[in-house]
């Protein structure tokens, strides 16, 4: 999935938006976490996931920590 597919699901409040954030969040790529994370943030229904957010602060990844932290903020 590209970063702008990413982008465009804060846009939907469906479950599957959700379940794709959910599953991006934890992707192979640093990269697609850190724009699943932001979106999850920005989302009218981000707050279902904050097992996600809580996770990520647990992530390899400067970029992904760095965004969980914005998005709890």
């Amino acid at each position: 999935m590209t970063h702008e597919a990413i982008s465009s699901l804060v846009s939907r409040n469906d479950d599957k938006a959700l379940d794709d954030l959910r599953r991006l969040s934890v992707a192979s790529d640093q990269f697609l976490r850190r724009t699943a994370l932001d979106v999850i943030g920005r989302h009218q229904r981000g707050r279902e996931l904050i097992t996600s957010v809580l996770d990520a602060f647990h992530d390899s990844s400067d970029y992904v920590r760095r965004t969980a932290c914005e998005v709890v903020g």
